[in-house]
């Protein structure tokens, strides 16, 4: 029986929520997931639904972008959710819904379709139907529960030593706290955390110049980071100099994994300070959220620019085995250009990403 793909609304929230909570075996609430999916608004998104039967059995997804480019401001769509049940991957569904979504593009909705995946088949895939690989982006991660993290990946240390991981991570717990005190009170009068920090950090955005990367309305960021699909919000502090926001950063909580591994993920950290100045503290008000959280670890995507590395090389992450693979294709003239192939010129963060 043949597969049929069509264009979602709302009124397909359930069934596309239900796909979501397979695919990630958690069990969201409808509304969070219709809120993350911009309430299947088509200025901003477009989800596409493959039923059999009258089944639902895939779904994919576009977010709409636009995007700062040398060659002005690009229509993109960020590749988002692609998801095929189990029972239906023999039937040719995931070439399916990538057509569906190029002859979208291709028909005035985008320039160019770019993705993230840190799965490397999947991106191989990718470039089977035509992608062209952008850069190969690190992922820092900043331990904070390391016993706890080397546990969950080895079954053997957990059976055999299991008992030593709270006894490792309760020490380096303490360490930290003893290393914190002495900065803890400058850290916190340089941090604004309150109503206003999301719309003060959707305006220094703003400011950002000289990359490619995506150029977002205050009110796109706002709507688009207000809840997160397990219908959690959003964490955004700001640092002001002379009560003028100089910068800022957006985080969340994230699960992945069998056993969980809860992370504190760095959406994105923006810091128009001469010399990067905020940088530290604002990281500093990441950890102690993360801990209050009772994360494991904290996660963010490498910067390219390495004056941005510093900071978080100062404050104890290292770059992880974990990466993610940036691809794109063009799909007009304009989306052709040979300066969109220049890795170093990409300012990529999860915020684009929010997938863990």
């Amino acid at each position: 029986m043949s597969v049929t793909i069509r264009i979602a609304g709302p009124s397909d929230a359930e069934a596309v929520a239900d796909l979501l909570r397979a695919r990630d075996a958690t069990s969201y609430a409808s509304n969070a997931v219709t809120h993350y999916l911009a309430d299947f608004n088509p200025e901003r998104i477009t989800v596409w639904l493959a039923e059999r039967a009258g089944q639902p059995v895939a779904m994919n997804a576009v977010y709409r972008r636009s995007l700062e480019s040398p060659v002005g401001s690009l229509a993109a769509g960020y590749w988002a959710h692609l998801f095929v049940r189990p029972e239906a991957r023999s039937l040719m569904v995931y070439p399916q819904l990538v057509m569906a979504m190029l002859r979208w593009a291709q028909s005035g909705g985008a320039d160019l379709i770019y993705t993230a995946t840190r799965q490397q088949h999947v991106a191989d895939a990718h470039l089977k139907l035509g992608f062209v690989k952008i850069a190969t982006i690190p992922v820092l991660v900043r331990p904070l529960r390391p016993g706890r993290l080397v546990m969950s990946r080895s079954r053997a240390l957990l059976r055999w030593a299991g008992w030593a991981a709270p006894v490792v991570d309760a020490s380096v717990s303490a360490g930290r706290a003893a290393i914190r005190l002495a900065g803890g009170v400058a850290a916190a009068r340089t941090v604004q955390h309150d109503d206003r920090a999301d719309a003060h950090l959707a305006s220094l955005q703003s400011r950002l110049t000289g990359y490619i990367r995506t150029s977002w309305t205050a009110s796109d960021w706002l709507a688009r980071f207000s809840c997160t699909i397990e219908g959690y919000p959003y964490w955004a502090a700001v640092a002001p100099q002379a009560d003028k926001p100089e910068a800022g950063v957006l985080m969340r909580i994230a699960e992945r994994g069998e056993p969980k591994i809860r992370a504190a993920v760095v959406l994105d950290l923006i810091d128009c300070s001469v010399g990067k100045a905020h940088a530290r503290s604002l990281l500093r008000w990441v950890e102690e959220r993360a801990e209050d959280a009772g994360a494991d670890a904290i996660l963010v995507a490498s910067p390219s620019a390495e004056a941005e590395c510093c900071a978080y090389r100062s404050k104890g992450y290292w770059t992880s085995p974990e990466t993610y693979n940036l691809v794109y294709r063009p799909t007009s003239p304009r989306g052709q250009a040979e300066s969109l192939r220049d890795a170093a010129a990409w300012r990529f963060s999860f915020a684009e990403h929010d997938a863990f």
